[in-house]
């Protein structure tokens, strides 16, 4: 009889028993890559089996095995599951962004963790296991993404929207509130066009979600090798409609632009987070340093030309943000050319240059750690900002939801939208988008959270 893994996929579950946030919809809900990836490393003489709370309701299942992944807004939960299993002695393995920044605290919840990568290291956790000789600690290290496996996808539920695919790891840029270059490392890797498309003709899915944290990454070479993922999509007729997240500059090449729309691009995520210098340099958001709002926003407009919609992320809760800064951001928002608006507070996550540099200055909020962790998820106050108090944060906040998320500004964006793009397809993925974010924001204040 074959051994089983048991894998699976918290959520935060103060968010998603009230419907609120991103796990509100499903259209914002997206696949455990890294899950399926672990699926796929396992042996054949294994059976292995998902329980992923986005779809579906934690319960305890037998197994020989399990393995957790989580992030920081979802760790409180995953020590929650760890806690069930390993009750009925089965041993549990925790891996992921959180566990990966802070090892010794899983290791307290779990019977052994995975740092960083797990492609170089599940191998090796299996064959301990079946040796009855699990090791505490599987140091990971980066994987080769030039033979990257693809995840097993059967796993995954079938109500997703998006497929989701990754083409690169990795970011040199190392803002201050970011985990991503803690992870996996400040050299961004890339996979080979032809491994991408072979996985893309594998996803059922026909709408497309780009997970890379910056697919168009940073020098030349990675532009070139973009462009041939996008004419080989052309090419080979994948016709998919997609989105993905970029960096401003994904709008400066017009060729890229145009394969990029040809191959089926609808939507760009990019992350702004301000529109003044003293903020921006307070975060160390370097690129966007590098053009200033005035070029961001030629930028955008010509994306919007090539029948692209944007997706603009910004941010609140800088040390130099005061409430005439955080005014005169809500209105520049509101005038921008980006087609839906995501807002968040700057949230010093594990691993980041911000969370050690606030711990340090006894300056956050929430440090009942691992309860509080699951007040993480970009939506709440969890530190006190230097310029104003925390409940000042929280009331300039309702004027930027009342200015962005009113219901004349989002109906104002879409036509805008349409106007710019002559793209019908494209102006209502924003518009989807768009209300998507503003329900999520709204409905979470009417709870009386603190988002």
């Amino acid at each position: 009889m074959k051994k089983q893994l048991l894998l699976i996929n918290p959520i935060n579950q103060r968010f998603f028993k009230n419907q609120i946030g991103l796990t509100a919809n499903k259209a914002t809900r997206f696949q455990p890559l890294g899950l399926g990836m672990i699926a796929s490393l396992t042996p054949d003489n294994w059976g292995t089996r998902l329980i992923d709370e986005n779809f579906e309701q934690f319960y305890y299942q037998e197994a020989d095995l399990v393995g957790i992944t989580a992030f920081t807004a979802t760790a409180t939960r995953a020590y929650e599951i760890a806690k069930v299993f390993r009750q009925k002695k089965i041993p549990v393995v925790r891996g992921g962004f959180h566990t990966s920044l802070r090892p010794d605290e899983a290791l307290n919840f779990v019977d052994a963790v995975v740092i960083g990568e797990a492609e170089n290291v599940w191998k090796d956790l299996i064959e301990d296991f079946e040796k009855g000789d699990l090791k505490r600690i599987y140091q990971g290290s980066p994987a080769d993404l030039n033979h990257l496996p693809s995840p097993i996808r059967k796993i995954f539920s079938d109500q997703y929207v998006f497929g989701s695919i990754e083409t690169s790891r990795g970011c040199p840029m190392d803002c201050k509130y970011c985990s991503v270059s803690s992870f996996y490392g400040k050299t961004q890797r890339f996979r080979p066009v032809d491994d991408v498309i072979r996985e893309l003709k594998q996803i059922p899915q026909k709408k497309i979600f780009f997970v890379d944290d910056n697919i168009i990454g940073y020098s030349n070479s990675a532009k070139e090798r973009l462009k041939n993922l996008y004419q080989e999509m052309i090419k080979q007729k994948i016709k998919r409609d997609w989105w993905c997240q970029t960096s401003i500059a994904f709008g400066e090449d017009e060729k890229l632009l145009y394969l990029a729309k040809k191959s089926g691009c609808r939507l760009v995520f990019i992350g702004v987070e301000a529109d003044d210098i003293p903020a921006l340099k307070s975060i160390n958001k370097r690129l966007n340093l590098k053009y200033g709002t005035h070029k961001i926003e030629k930028i955008f407009r010509r994306i919007n030309e090539y029948g692209i919609g944007v997706i603009g992320a910004f941010m609140f809760g800088m040390d130099t943000d005061t409430m005439k800064t955080i005014r005169e951001r809500t209105e520049y928002i509101v005038r921008s050319n980006a087609n839906a608006i995501q807002i968040t507070y700057l949230t010093p996550l594990p691993g980041t240059k911000l969370f050690d540099e606030l711990l340090k200055q006894g300056r956050i909020i929430y440090t009942r750690f691992p309860e509080d962790w699951e007040h993480y998820t970009f939506a709440e106050v969890t530190y006190h900002p230097l310029s104003m108090t925390s409940i000042e944060l929280e009331e300039a906040r309702n004027f930027v939801v009342k200015k962005i998320y009113n219901w004349f500004s989002i109906l104002q964006k879409f036509f805008k939208t349409l106007w710019m793009t002559k793209n019908l397809v494209s102006s209502i993925w924003a518009f989807a988008f768009h209300l998507f974010l503003r329900r999520a924001t709204i409905k979470s204040h009417r709870l009386g959270l603190k988002i």
